[in-house]
């Protein structure tokens, strides 16, 4: 996978904003493509599985931060527990099940202490430092910096705009860089497209 570094400096070469002169600072180019990967977070959320450990009797286990889609939750003994659809019918001979409440799981029944394993869908964040890993496939990488690459360009425009009229040139690289942005995303769509149709078949 790419690190933060080497994804800015591939940000800063696709900006043409070498430093130690750059226009950006690296804080700015941050942000860009924390922006830029929020967005793809959304379009692909991060498969992550946690592991939740539940004392004798608990009836609910907290969720990881920013767990959003849960896929799958299963027991100490390699069970597959189902997601509980009707609670409202729920009758006291019913089967072990899961529900999601705000940032926990709750449970039909006690649980059996042990850890139960959830599989769930999260958001890809920024990693703290240089060295750290973006979590996004290498095939993909330049699909956030051309993100980043806009929201920078459109924050220096906003910044210049209110000194007054934006040079045409500005203008232009705005633009360019919103049309490469979109390029590569449609490229994306299709490609995430192909896949599924690849894996129904």
């Amino acid at each position: 996978m790419t690190t933060l570094g080497e994804a800015r400096s591939r940000l800063r070469l696709w900006l043409e904003d070498p430093m130690p002169d750059g226009l950006w600072s690296d804080e700015e180019l941050d942000e860009g493509l924390r922006q830029s990967l929020s967005t793809y977070g959304m379009l692909t959320p991060l498969e992550a599985t946690a592991t939740l450990t539940a004392a004798d009797g608990d009836a609910a286990l907290g969720l990881p931060a920013g767990a959003r889609n849960i896929v799958r939750v299963t027991g100490p003994g390699g069970y597959v527990l189902p997601r509980r659809d009707l609670p409202e019918r729920a009758g006291a001979g019913e089967e072990l099940a899961w529900e999601r409440w705000g940032d926990q799981l709750l449970f039909s029944r006690p649980l059996a202490a042990g850890n139960y394993a959830v599989r769930y869908h999260g958001p890809r964040l920024l990693p703290a430092d240089d060295a750290g890993d973006v979590p996004i496939p290498d095939a993909d990488l330049s699909l956030l910096v051309a993100g980043a690459a806009l929201w920078a360009i459109e924050a220096r425009s906003r910044q210049e705009w209110k000194r007054g009229p934006l040079p045409p040139r500005y203008e232009g690289r705005r633009l360019a860089a919103r049309e490469d942005y979109h390029d590569l995303l449609a490229a994306f769509h299709r490609r995430v497209r192909s896949r599924r149709l690849e894996s129904a078949q």
